[in-house]
């Protein structure tokens, strides 16, 4: 006789949505753990977690006493041993995860839609952003989100002025002594200019990628910041968002990435965060960190 337990049609009276729920994170967790065990640093560790897990029960069925009670002992600094060696890449997780746009907006109600772009400002800085690639000008410029930039601020000079694109192509000119660092934008206001952003220690495959690129990336890998970026010496137009760089993007690519990133619908508004989306953004942030 089958055990109920296993019995589909037990199964099938007895499970509820929340056991569905429950089932689909723990296989998603596990999963991208999976995954992240193709870290060769990780792929070790694990190794030497089973042999010890292979000893531990050769030696209970042995009754080999002292080595029992040693990996006894052994296994209760493991975890302890695992988050010391992983920290930088648990770290990550965590942040990739905070910075979720759809989960930090259903968490911060009292946003307001003045902090966000609008259509026109978007297709205004898409159309500047253009101009700097035919013309070959270098350009940094950082679109703040969520994440709080103000120690990125506080290297430059702070102006808290009105978008204009007159002001914008000003600050990047090659004789302005800002022209070097990276400009804050947040909605409608030119927040700081001249910033000097953390650079990315991941290795890139491009070599001909500069400072202004590995800057983008670094601070799109610990901030939910986009980050657009023009090369001076091609042209190309690039952006990095969640620690991915986006290249040769042309001028209706970079419209349609920032349509999408900044939430913003034909009408210019912020749909509501749908429990679908949410937890889509949650597992595309876990997906990121593991894969950093």
């Amino acid at each position: 006789m089958m055990p109920t337990w296993i019995d589909p049609t037990f199964l099938l009276n007895h499970l509820r949505w929340q056991d569905g729920v429950d089932i689909t994170i723990i296989t998603v967790v596990i999963y991208y753990l999976l995954v992240w065990t193709r870290n060769y640093r990780a792929r070790n560790l694990l190794h030497g977690v089973f042999i010890i897990l292979v000893l531990y029960f050769a030696s209970d069925v042995l009754h080999l006493t002292t080595l029992s009670w040693l990996l006894q002992k052994i296994a209760t600094v493991i975890l302890l041993v695992f988050i010391i060696v992983f920290q930088p890449e648990l770290r990550l997780l965590l942040e990739k995860l905070g910075q979720s746009t759809q989960l930090m907006r259903l968490l911060s109600r009292s946003k307001t839609m003045d902090e966000f772009f609008s259509i026109q400002s978007i297709q205004n800085l898409v159309k500047l952003v253009d101009y700097f690639s035919e013309n070959r000008m270098g350009s940094l410029i950082v679109i703040e989100m969520l994440s709080d930039l103000e120690n990125v601020k506080d290297t430059g000079v702070r102006l808290n002025a009105d978008f204009s694109g007159e002001l914008l192509l000003s600050l990047f000119y090659g004789n302005n002594p800002l022209h070097d660092g990276a400009v804050i934008i947040k909605g409608d206001k030119i927040l700081a200019a001249g910033c000097l952003l953390p650079l990315t220690q991941s290795k890139l495959r491009d070599r001909s990628l500069g400072t202004r690129h590995r800057a983008a990336l670094g601070l799109s890998e610990h901030t939910d910041a986009i980050v657009i970026v023009t090369s001076e010496e091609t042209g190309i137009i690039s952006m990095a968002r969640g620690g991915t760089l986006f290249r040769k993007l042309n001028r209706k690519r970079l419209l349609e990435h920032l349509l999408e990133y900044l939430q913003l619908n034909s009408e210019g508004e912020t749909p509501k965060p749908t429990s679908e989306s949410l937890f889509k953004s949650v597992s595309s942030a876990f997906k990121n960190a593991i894969n950093e």
